[in-house]
């Protein structure tokens, strides 16, 4: 076994040193962005709006912290990309909704959350009568009672027409629609979502040094995986400081 010459060893260390500076400017931005978030939202958006907004926050803030938990651990951190992507897919959601005027992201709310009860009712209705799902199931149906018709009729009318998401496309068609000039979110959601399932991490990420030995690291070299933690942490930073600016301008809070 070769052991590592002198450059390697500060390299290793330097990186780990960066990455150990990203995990604490990311927790300062999670603090920073709960302290903006609680301030009053001037523009005084309605209960929907706040709460489709509210809880997308909600979301994108436990992803972002799994990411520095995991990052902190070093080798999980190759496993971090899950939650990259599923935050990429907020902020994209969020974006398209902030698009839109006030009246308009109000009856946004009221759909969003009325496709979801009958996404839970349609996945269920096969076992609605079994012990432990009939009464959430009954809740459910009193819950959508509450929507209005006519939204109801709009969303089972786009179902039936394949759209299987409440903005009317797949991800990768959000992606396109909502990036701005000089924008390509769709390559960056596609990249993103590679790093989690692509098969080009056989090509990459497994080597053969030795004879009938595989190394399935996925990494190179600790140093590497130090880099890529702390790249991947910074993007997820800055992913989710972003989504709250934008949500800022719109509901009139403090952007940081």
């Amino acid at each position: 076994m070769s052991m590592p010459d002198q450059e390697e060893i500060i390299s290793e260390t330097q990186n780990l040193e960066f990455l150990g500076a990203v995990i604490l400017k990311a927790r300062d931005a999670l603090i920073a962005v709960s302290d903006a978030c609680k301030k009053p939202w001037t523009k005084n958006p309605s209960i929907g709006i706040r709460a489709f907004l509210g809880y997308s926050l909600v979301k994108a803030r436990r992803h972002f912290a799994a990411v520095i938990v995991l990052c902190e651990e070093r080798d999980l951190s190759m496993v971090a990309y899950v939650h990259h992507r599923q935050m990429f897919e907020i902020f994209l959601q969020v974006r398209y909704f902030l698009s839109f005027s006030q009246d308009k992201m109000e009856y946004l709310a009221q759909k969003i959350s009325a496709w979801g009860c009958l996404e839970y009712l349609e996945k269920l209705e096969s076992s609605k009568d079994r012990d432990g799902i009939k009464n959430g199931y009954d809740d459910m149906l009193e819950q959508l009672a509450c929507f209005d018709k006519n939204i109801i009729d709009e969303i089972k009318v786009e179902k039936k027409q394949r759209k299987h998401n409440w903005f009317g496309s797949n991800f990768s068609k959000l992606a396109t629609n909502v990036s701005t000039e000089g924008q390509d979110l769709k390559l960056a959601y596609q990249v993103i979502s590679n790093n989690i399932h692509g098969t080009w991490g056989l090509a990459l990420e497994v080597a053969n040094p030795e004879p009938g030995f595989l190394d399935f690291r996925g990494y190179p070299d600790k140093s590497t995986m130090y880099k890529w933690a702390a790249d991947l942490l910074n993007q997820v930073m800055i992913l989710y400081i972003n989504m709250w600016n934008e949500i800022a301008v719109t509901v009139g809070a403090p952007e940081i």
